[in-house]
């Protein structure tokens, strides 16, 4: 039983100075300076503000497009204009809905999808701050090598109690976790 705990206790460390690290990482990375100059913003749907704030980083005048990836089946570019758009035929033509993603590496796979149908050389990722980092290893994995992915985190503390939001952290580092070792 001795034998067994140190090594227990050493994974345990190193498992609790990671999940540090990953919550200082997520912290800071929504209070980087909000800009998205891309080729198109990809937005993950599930979280707080996500498609609003995608949409508002849409350039006016400008050839950028957006993909709204996992909306699931039903939803049209019409209910998402008239729920998050101020000006409903402004950027209309710029937006494409994607139904068919349920998890994170689905959208990566509708993203890569998008971005060779589009000849893209560069995409904003948009997504909640703690789901920005086992997003961006999916999508670095997925897409062609020659993408640019610039991350835009939402901050999403502010939207939970304590408890919601410790678990919340829990669940994504431990899938960030499988996601880095395995390659996924």
């Amino acid at each position: 039983m001795k034998k067994l705990f140190l090594p227990v206790l050493f994974v345990f460390s190193i498992w609790l100075a990671g999940l540090f690290f990953y919550h200082y990482h997520i912290i800071n990375i929504s209070k980087i300076v909000k800009i998205c100059d891309a080729d198109a913003v990809v937005v993950l749907t599930g979280g707080h503000a996500r498609i609003a704030d995608a949409i508002n980083l849409l350039k006016p005048n400008s050839k950028q497009i957006l993909l709204i990836s996992g909306t699931g089946i039903g939803v049209t570019k019409k209910d998402i204009m008239h729920v998050f758009s101020k000006n409903n035929n402004a950027f209309a033509e710029r937006i494409f809905i994607g139904s068919y993603a349920q998890n994170t590496i689905d959208n990566a796979t509708e993203a890569k999808a998008f971005v060779l149908m589009h000849n893209l050389k560069s995409i904003c990722l948009v997504t909640s701050d703690y789901h920005m980092p086992r997003s961006f290893l999916l999508f670095k994995d997925k897409l062609p090598q020659h993408v640019l992915i610039t991350p835009y985190a939402i901050n999403s503390r502010a939207n939970m109690n304590n408890w919601q939001y410790i678990k919340l952290l829990l669940q994504e580092y431990n899938k960030f976790l499988y996601s880095f070792l395995l390659k996924r």
